[in-house]
């Protein structure tokens, strides 16, 4: 009789522990699907070779093949699936084959979004805007330390700062951070930290977003 109940009592034990370790991977699933993400993939052979893909400058994975369909979550293990902190952070791609794509991502709480790599979505499909002309919010840290959330103002063939988070120390509310933007070649002399205006390229992923020097982002306030 005392060997029945130590039997049960081992049964009882290893089927409740047993409960508790698929309850424990369940919630961890769930904690992954409220996290902001995106899955990255191509469903066609863009002549590309293997897409390596940085989010502000960290690679975070490659794509090395199309799939037969878009991934149906972001769970897709044939899918390059990227989490992050909510918020706008830039997308650079470089393919094998010397293809390029730029793009703002925004990260957003609880919500799975996804990007297709394709043709007609390469940088030298994309156009460059005649205006830079209304607010334009910086949207990631890259070169300058805490300065996401900067707020400059084009007008009149300038870009004046009206706004800078705190922990910024160069930048000044005032400041001229913008001149001479030529729409003909898609350029900006833009203030940099070493005190002088520098010409660089802009690269406009939309018409609400524009990336100085392959890096640094801005996204339209209004």
């Amino acid at each position: 009789m005392k060997n029945l109940l130590s039997i049960s009592f081992i049964l009882l034990v290893f089927i409740s522990l047993s409960g508790c370790t698929k309850k424990t991977a369940r919630q961890v699933r769930t904690d992954t699907l409220s996290s902001p993400a995106y899955v990255f993939y191509m469903l066609s052979d863009l002549n590309a070779g293997d897409i390596d893909v940085y989010v502000d400058n960290v690679l975070r994975g490659k794509i090395t093949a199309p799939l037969a369909k878009k991934p149906g979550d972001c769970f897709d293990e044939h899918a390059l699936v990227v989490t992050q902190k909510p918020g706008n952070y830039l997308l650079k791609a470089y393919s094998s084959g010397g293809k390029q794509w730029t793009a703002n991502l925004s990260f957003n709480e609880g919500q799975c979004n996804y990007f297709e790599f394709k043709s007609d979505n390469t940088d030298d499909q994309a156009k460059c805007y005649e205006s830079l002309e209304g607010t334009w919010r910086r949207a990631n840290d890259a070169r300058v330390p805490n300065s996401a959330g900067m707020i400059v103002e084009f007008a009149n063939g300038k870009g004046i700062i009206t706004s800078v988070p705190d922990g910024v120390d160069f930048y000044k509310k005032g400041m001229v951070k913008w001149v001479l933007f030529n729409s003909k070649n898609c350029r900006i002399y833009d203030l940099t930290t070493a005190g002088s205006h520098y010409n660089h390229f802009v690269h406009f992923p939309d018409a609400n977003t524009f990336v100085i020097n392959n890096e640094i982002m801005y996204v339209r306030e209004n």
